[in-house]
């Protein structure tokens, strides 16, 4: 935050300030999530946005702004419904920073010769690194977040190989002589191996940023590999593995919460912005880690232990869902239904087979975390101004088939 509030203050022609199309993006998010007198205003910073980017482009200045402020953009539409707007400019701005060379990172020291990027250029030091690994992982989990409400493929696979940019290290081990500089390569390929490599306790890669991004690859890909079974596909070998893969980051999303925040009721104020940026992106994280394994449960859903395995992380994921929206509902990410409906739907058919195996006790369980996280939906809603209904777009983000259900019941 010291680093934006000094580009900030500095003059919008200056190299090092902020580009006047991250400023306009961010007073746009402000009118739509802020006061209803500030809504008027959108119309005119939309515009403005749209002449900065135009403008940012045209003289090829400060383009990593251009590409976060697009990203930005993006996110408003999507939450002004504007889904195919918000697509479309999801999908240009993803391959502009795969054609500059965002997506291959792969490397702390900011004068490798493959670091002088395409537009781009070099960066001059490991925080303006940092501020690239960072834009190019906030802008992938986007396109993937805008893939799954449209239920369509997102710009770049989630097992693409051509993307080896490291993970992104907490903004302070990038400042200095922080830990970052010494921290060894870790990316993409360590969410495909079934064994852990020896990266896997790196500290500079136990943080928020890098947790957030990696839950959100999983929520994707479960959702992509939950999809291709109910489509006839074999998944099994991916999904056992992605299961592997999804459980080892739960618990290192588990020590970290424990180590850092295990409560979510800290005092939130304008000095203590940071905390609700870090506590949002936890709950965020965390539910996206419960989404994971719920979706790729599904695909082993006809076993009737991995069927228990997923009632229970859905339980989980309820309880801590009822928990967030009760002490702290202005913490939650817009986008964090996602998850939460994939428990919804899950708690909402189990009572079926339970019931023919004459398990009161589960069914009641299921009843109360069920009413609980539909509490939580209406928190969730009158806080956004939503009104979410159990639709069949929502169904089919966590429906458990009834074939499944049938080979259950035979099974006992």
């Amino acid at each position: 935050m010291r680093k934006f509030w000094s580009a900030y203050k500095l003059p919008s022609s200056d190299p090092e300030g902020l580009h006047p199309a991250l400023i306009d993006v961010l007073c746009l998010l402000g009118c739509l999530h802020g006061p209803t007198s500030l809504q008027p205003y959108e119309v005119i910073f939309y515009k403005r946005l749209n002449r900065s980017l135009h403008d940012s482009l045209a003289n090829k200045d400060r383009l990593l702004d251009f590409i976060r402020a697009s990203g930005l953009a993006a996110v408003y539409c999507f939450a002004r419904s504007r889904v195919i707007e918000g697509q479309n400019r999801l999908a240009a701005i993803t391959q502009f920073a795969v054609a500059c060379g965002l997506h291959k990172i792969d490397t702390h020291d900011f004068n490798a010769p493959n670091l002088n990027l395409f537009l781009l250029g070099r960066p001059r030091d490991l925080t303006a690194l940092g501020d690239m690994i960072h834009a190019w992982w906030s802008l992938f989990c986007i396109d993937q977040l805008g893939a799954m409400v449209l239920e369509i493929p997102a710009t770049l696979r989630c097992d693409d190989e051509s993307v080896t940019t490291i993970w992104p290290c907490s903004f302070e081990e990038y400042e200095g002589s922080g830990n970052a500089a010494f921290a060894p390569y870790s990316g993409f390929s360590s969410l495909r191996s079934l064994t852990p490599g020896p990266d896997a306790a790196i500290g500079a890669y136990r943080n928020v940023y890098a947790l957030r991004t990696k839950s959100c690859i999983m929520f994707y890909r479960g959702m992509r590999l939950a999809s291709a079974f109910r489509e006839g596909t074999d998944v099994n070998h991916d999904a056992y593995v992605a299961i592997t893969v999804a459980s080892c980051l739960a618990e290192d999303i588990a020590l970290y919460r424990r180590q850092k925040c295990p409560s979510f009721d800290r005092p939130s104020s304008p000095a203590k912005s940071d905390n609700l940026v870090h506590d949002s992106s936890l709950i965020f994280t965390i539910s996206m880690s419960y989404g994971a394994l719920i979706q790729l449960f599904h695909v082993f859903a006809g076993d009737f232990r991995s069927h228990r395995k997923r009632f229970d992380v859905a339980r989980k994921c309820a309880r801590f869902a009822a928990k967030i929206c009760r002490v702290t509902p202005s913490s939650v990410n817009l986008a964090t239904w996602l998850p939460w409906y994939s428990a919804y739907e899950v708690l909402a058919w189990h009572p079926i087979p339970f019931e023919m195996l004459g398990d009161g006790a589960a069914v009641a369980a299921a009843r109360t975390d069920l009413d609980a996280l539909t509490d939580a939906f209406k928190r969730f809603g009158r806080h956004y101004s939503l009104d979410f209904k159990n639709d069949r777009a929502f169904q089919r983000l966590g429906a458990l088939d009834t074939q499944c259900l049938s080979q259950i019941s035979q099974a006992q």
